[in-house]
């Protein structure tokens, strides 16, 4: 087990849609699934006797669910599984400039306080323009530097996560490298699409 981060392709117009109703983030992860989207929204929820001596009542399942409309390439998925806090440690660190480059950590905007996953966060998503300038900052940026600014103990001291990773070991340089060239790819894919992002751990 562990914690790991998702990347989504997602249009702007489901961006505006989910940022206006954030519970909508589940049926946008979820669209086969209508389970978490009415948890969400406290289906199935009974309020406490303080709520319902207030006038509180049971919330009930909408007569319709909202659906979303996805468009082509909406949707595509990668999995930075447990490097990503590396990755944005030696992003970080290789550009130090490049403030798009600290969007693993900073980047987008929240949808609302929704849990997105059950690990206690929201999902985040990023417009396309955000996109593009990610996009930017990464087309020059080669996996080599990457490993050349890889040093173990500086993620050690700095806890980077996951604690008893971050070994002088060539397939850790390997399973981070691996996994930037697949962000870059994926991102710079994403910006030719004039998609947005949407984050999440997981």
């Amino acid at each position: 087990m562990g914690v790991g981060f998702n990347m989504l392709t997602i249009s702007e117009t489901n961006i505006a849609r989910l940022l206006a109703d954030p519970p909508l983030v589940h049926r946008f992860l979820e669209p086969d699934d209508p389970s978490p989207y009415l948890s969400s929204i406290g289906v199935g929820r009974k309020p406490g006797l303080i709520a319902r001596l207030r006038g509180a009542r049971e919330v009930l399942p909408p007569a319709e669910l909202p659906n979303l409309v996805f468009a082509d390439g909406e949707r595509e998925t990668l999995d930075l599984d447990k490097s990503w806090d590396g990755l944005h440690f030696l992003l970080s660190k290789t550009r130090p400039g490049r403030p798009e480059l600290k969007f693993i950590d900073s980047g987008g905007v929240a949808v609302g306080k929704v849990d997105a996953t059950g690990y206690g966060t929201p999902a985040k998503v990023m417009r396309a323009h955000e996109v593009n300038a990610l996009a930017n900052a990464l087309s020059d940026l080669q996996a080599d530097a990457l490993r050349a600014a890889y040093v173990p103990a500086e993620l050690v001291i700095d806890g980077v996560y996951p604690k008893g990773l971050w070994r002088d070991d060539p397939k850790v340089r390997d399973y981070l490298a691996e996994h930037f060239s697949d962000m870059k790819r994926f991102v710079l894919g994403s910006a030719a699409s004039g998609m947005g992002l949407l984050t999440h751990a997981y």
